[in-house]
Order: structure tokens, then sequence, then C-alpha cells
């Protein structure tokens, strides 16, 4: 069976303090993959600032073995900066294996856009993009090179809601959020869609009690991981809550498994003017926008084999 060749376009919090981790996990799941052929992993601000992000990926492409390229991208959205809310720092978890030099072999000088641009355009079959972070670098590469979209079999983007609260604001999903004038270019851009969102991300939980496997492993990749696992839930007990969410790891479920998720076509939007609404994705399964539907909503997850695959993933 022909590999599915994917770039993926991430915002790494994986190794990074109290910062999410499923973009590790979603890394790990598709790395380790038969039936997808990573040509490239490139990096975006979003959950850790971008070069932080870029170290993160590198990190664990370099425990995993792998020869993947890596290309860092965007340090900011296309025309505002982040939000004030976001500005934090961001320390290293303790435990962690060290960056150090080797652990750059995987990086490229390109910038992530002209990567993608590259990429796909010198591939003899098409590519899908998987993306985990702010759509930055993906509208981006649309602008420079406006024929991409021939050549980009679908995009599957984690972000937005359908029909279902956000997690930044009443109605935004954070990845939609934090540069939602490059959403709107990728949205409203002709090539295959399917969106993954909090609608169905948060569906299947996870506790502490799923990473306990990997609490008295002594290798460096169960190190990473148990470490960033609990750091993350225990930044979340701040807000009352007991379980996290593989939000980006489902992306890349879809790719693996696509009776995993249910999912009806619709017209996809993205709102950027509002002072309520900003960020918020607007899913037209009606017709009441007068435009064709451009996008794959997913709407429902089996949660025990998502749940089933994760951990299996994790078992190193």
């Amino acid at each position: 069976m022909q590999k599915t060749k994917v770039i993926i376009d991430t915002d790494p919090g994986i190794g990074t303090k109290e910062a999410d981790f499923d973009d590790g996990v979603a890394l790990l799941l598709a790395l380790n993959s038969s039936q997808i052929e990573v040509v490239g992993v490139t990096t975006v601000h979003g959950n850790v600032p971008v070069s932080v992000g870029t170290k993160n990926a590198l990190r664990l492409i370099y425990l995993m073995k792998k020869q993947i390229k890596v290309a860092q991208g965007a340090s900011c959205p296309i025309i505002l900066d982040k939000p004030e809310k976001m500005k934090r720092p961001f320390v290293e978890i303790e435990d962690i294996p060290k960056f150090t030099p080797s652990m750059e072999d995987n990086l490229v000088s390109e910038f992530a856009p002209q990567f993608i641009v590259d990429t796909v355009s010198k591939s003899k079959e098409k590519i899908t993009l998987i993306c985990i972070g702010p759509l930055t670098n993906i509208a981006l590469a649309l602008i420079m090179d406006p024929q991409l979209k021939d050549k980009i079999d679908q995009i599957v983007i984690m972000g937005g809601a359908a029909f279902y609260q956000g997690n930044v604001t009443p109605v935004a999903e954070f990845n939609i959020w934090m540069d939602p004038e490059a959403a709107k270019i990728v949205f409203t851009s002709k090539i295959p869609k399917v969106m993954v969102g909090l609608n169905v991300t948060q569906k299947v939980g996870f506790t502490k009690k799923d990473f306990l496997h990997l609490k008295d492993n002594t290798d460096p990749l169960s190190k990473l991981f148990y470490s960033s696992a609990t750091t993350w839930l225990d930044y979340l007990k701040k807000y009352n809550l007991q379980e996290c969410y593989m939000h980006d790891a489902m992306a890349v479920a879809y790719l693996l498994n696509k009776d995993l998720l249910t999912a009806q076509k619709a017209c996809v939007d993205v709102e950027t003017q509002g002072i309520l609404t900003r960020g918020q994705t607007i899913i037209d399964i009606q017709g009441k926008l007068g435009k064709p539907s451009n996008t794959w909503v997913c709407k429902d997850i089996d949660r025990e084999k998502f749940h089933k695959m994760i951990i299996d993933c994790l078992r190193f």
C-alpha cells in the first residue's frame, strides 16, 4: 500500500513546562505509522514561541532516531501580533533530555512557508498537510504560490469548533483565534479540507492514570512524554480540570483510520471582524451563506478506539 505523503505544521509544546503536549503525541503517531510518510515538519508560533517549538520538535525527532527535515516558520500572525494574554515565560521541563547541538541535524535553513512551497511543488505525488497549530505558515505558502492549491491533496486541520464553545473565548478555538486572517485564507481556499474541532477532540479525555505506565521507564522518550503529560495536567488543575485532550493527535488519527470519525460536508468560514466573535469558525450546513461546501467537518468520534490508539502509541 502506498504511503500518504504529509507535511506536519505544528507548534510543539512537548518538553516545555505547563504546555500542551498533544502535538508531541501527534508527531509520535505519525512518525511511527506505516501508512504515513512524513516528508517534513514545519513549526509555527502558538502554544510556545516558534523558536521553542522548533527545539521541541527537533528533540523529539532526535530521540525517535528519525531523519525528518524541520523548517522554522512564522513567529507571529500575518496581521496582528499575539494577544497580550499569551505572553508568559516558557521554561524547559527539568528532568527531560537537554537540547544539544546534535539535535539540530534535521534543521533546514528555509523559512517554513517556502519549505512547504518547494516540497509540495517538487513532489511527484500530491501532499497532505496536517495542520495542528495556527495556520500562518499555510496561509503564507498559499499567498507565495497561488498554484500550490492544485498540488495539495488535502489539508487536515485541528482547529475550530462546530456548534460548540471555544476554549479561548466563548466561541473561538485557540489555533484559529491565534491567527483568524490566516485561517480565513486557508478555509476559503479551494483545497479539500477536513476540520477536526473541539466538538470532537474534547469527547475523549486522558488522566494521569493513562500515563502511569511511563513513570518508571528510564528511556528518554518515556521521560519526555511522562514529564510533559504530568506538568500539563498539573497546570490544568488551576482551572479545575482533571483531564487533558489529544486534540492534535486526532487530526493524525483521521488519516490513519477514517472510520474513527464521522464527518459532514459544510461551508466553513472564519470571523475576523467581530468584537466578541473574532476567531469563530462559522459552520454553514444549510447553505445560508450562499457558498458551496468547502470542508468535511468532523462531528463524532469512536471514543474507545481513539483512546486505545493513543495508549498503544505511548507503549515504548
